[in-house]
């Protein structure tokens, strides 16, 4: 049969290892009878859920003893690196004017405090130029693309000729074929 706990109790350790409760209580049985306890004795071997690492730890005589249960060792090592022993040598970091290899324009650079010192160092200016062709100075003149109106060096114009009758004969169309010919000849694009 189970029991409900009613009230918790603080027990001390007494003279000899002996549980003393800082206050007096009677313990009873479930049938109320008093309590007189299990009468068996609990051993390290017979302690129940305890391992056979546990059971040799609780049974090690000495502290050699236990650590060996559990595999440790002695050490009264600090933890701190100053305190170790056989250093690896840890080489000091380059800086900016001491990295091998870098040139004195590229520890120039490095060294920087700002962009117009970096700029220094290369020899570089600054510019607002966009980019843009409309944003230049001093641009040459482009001439305007040449168009047959503003096209110099081109014949005059001739007198107009007139488009023949739709009823024509070929006498007034021989006229008009000549007529265009000789205009033709005159701009220079047939032969004369």
């Amino acid at each position: 049969m189970s029991v409900t706990p009613v009230k918790t109790l603080v027990v001390h350790t007494g003279e000899g290892g002996v549980p003393v409760l800082a206050e007096p209580v009677r313990l009873v049985n479930p049938d109320g009878t008093p309590f007189t306890g299990a009468g068996a004795v609990v051993t390290v071997e017979t302690l129940g859920g305890a391992s056979a690492i546990g059971k040799a730890v609780m049974k090690a005589s000495t502290g050699a003893v236990a650590r060996t249960a559990i595999g440790a060792g002695t050490s009264s090592f600090s933890g701190a690196y100053g305190d170790l022993t056989g250093k690896p040598s840890i080489p000091t970091m380059p800086t900016a004017s001491t990295l091998s290899g870098a040139t004195t324009v590229g520890k120039a650079v490095m060294a920087a405090v700002d962009t117009a010192a970096a700029r220094r160092a290369i020899g570089a200016g600054t510019s607002s130029f966009s980019g843009s062709y409309t944003d230049l100075t001093n641009k040459p003149s482009i001439p305007v693309a040449a168009t047959w109106a503003n096209l110099g060096g081109k014949p005059a114009t001739a007198a107009a000729i007139t488009d023949p009758a739709a009823d024509a004969t070929a006498a007034t169309l021989g006229t008009t074929i000549k007529a265009m010919l000789a205009t033709m000849r005159t701009w220079g694009l047939i032969a004369k």
